[in-house]
């Protein structure tokens, strides 16, 4: 049996005369997004924005989070239960300071309500936009949905009804305007694909029905 052989080593290619670039290190992001102003006018609902947990409402609504009226949402949610908008959206606020509060002392997770909380995706990025709620509960239902479906432009199984339901249609909305449902994600109604689908037929009639009374641009549509 014949001797292993091995090719002779490579020789190095050499060092190239041309300086070394440095790679590019930062570059801008643009991101259409629905803004707190926009969300109120496609929805109908009465948005309030909030500066102290007492403003909170203990009702069943949507909410989203931004800097301001005509800044992007980067976070839609919704929240039922016995407290409604005040038990889930006062939760989070406070989540917020803990972890603005944990930036400086750097002490690690914080108990919140005798549980330990690890900073979520939201939390670190209100704190670092300086985000604020807004907050809108879902009755009563604003008159638009009662029309589409009186002229038959929406079935009434279609038509919003639930924080759930109103959560998803504003996902929808968000899609077939800008083509994505939402920056930081979602809750109940991002993964259930029954509810999606029903609310998207509810935001492509509402937007059709914005568009044909002059009120959405006409290509506004994505």
């Amino acid at each position: 049996m014949s001797a292993n052989t091995f090719p002779s080593a490579i020789p190095a290619e050499p060092p190239s005369e041309q300086p070394r670039q440095q790679p590019k290190l930062t570059a801008p992001v643009t991101i259409e997004c629905l803004t707190p102003a926009g969300v109120a006018f496609l929805t109908g609902l009465e948005f309030q924005k909030i500066t102290a947990r007492s403003e909170l409402p203990t009702v069943a609504g949507v909410y989203a989070w931004s800097t301001d009226w005509d800044a992007g949402n980067y976070y839609n949610g919704c929240a039922a239960g016995v407290e409604g908008l005040r038990g889930r959206v006062a939760q989070q606020m406070s989540q917020r300071d803990l972890y603005r509060a944990d930036l400086t002392s750097h002490t690690g997770p914080k108990l919140d309500n005798g549980r330990y909380v690890w900073w979520n995706p939201l939390v670190k990025f209100g704190v670092e936009m300086d985000l604020v709620p807004f907050v809108a509960p879902i009755a009563p239902a604003p008159s638009w949905v009662d029309e589409l479906v009186s002229l038959g432009c929406l079935a009434p199984e279609h038509a919003p009804k639930t924080v759930t339901d109103w959560e998803a249609f504003i996902f929808e909305c968000s899609r077939l305007l800008t083509g994505h449902r939402s920056l930081l994600g979602g809750n109940a109604s991002w993964s259930s694909s029954s509810t999606s689908q029903r609310m998207t037929v509810a935001a492509e009639a509402r937007l059709k029905w914005l568009e044909e009374q002059g009120l959405l641009d006409e290509g506004q549509l994505f």
